[in-house]
């Protein structure tokens, strides 16, 4: 399997490894600029354009979410699982609270991000890191997208002329 690196014990939730080596693009993350005193997250989906249209593959793909720590019963998984009833929780009182993904081995271009937060929890502002190899992780200009309610929003066109059939606007996932 290769050299592992401790990357802390954390009180609550035990240890934490990640390997020590990965390609470029194979992991991607999101930071909460700032101190905060608990980030949360419902979901979370990476997507390979600027229009949010095509997410990255994640089904038949050795892939494995984590965090800078997470409570007890909300880790990181939970921001990638495609379910409302979860979510992921950070530390308290963190310096830049993180939450990424690894995609162990394959490469992935992001170009867009959509997060979604719970109802009434504060947004932190959001910064996108990829991995670069020897020299780690670095800042990537990608679009990020607060999803769900109270959260920005637009309306693309296609084309020359095109019509908007219908636009709603939810505070759940129905």
């Amino acid at each position: 399997l290769g050299e592992w690196e401790l990357i802390s014990t954390l009180p609550v939730v035990g240890t934490e490894v990640r390997p020590v080596e990965a390609e470029y693009n194979t992991r991607w993350r999101l930071v909460a600029v700032g101190i905060v005193d608990s980030w949360e997250v419902d979901e979370v989906e990476f997507f390979a354009d600027d229009a949010c249209t095509r997410p990255v593959p994640r089904e038949g793909f050795n892939a494995s979410s984590s965090s800078s720590g997470h409570l007890h019963g909300f880790p990181s998984t939970q921001a990638f699982d495609r379910r409302w009833d979860t979510r992921f929780k950070s530390t308290t009182v963190l310096d830049s609270p993180w939450l990424g993904m690894d995609l162990l081995g394959w490469p992935a271009t992001v170009r867009c991000v959509k997060v979604w937060h719970p109802v009434g929890s504060a947004v932190p502002v959001v910064r996108v890191e990829g991995w670069s190899g020897e020299e780690g992780w670095q800042a990537r200009e990608v679009l990020v997208v607060a999803a769900g309610a109270n959260a920005a929003w637009r309306v693309r066109g296609g084309g020359a002329a095109w019509d908007v059939v219908e636009v709603r606007w939810h505070t759940d996932a129905d």
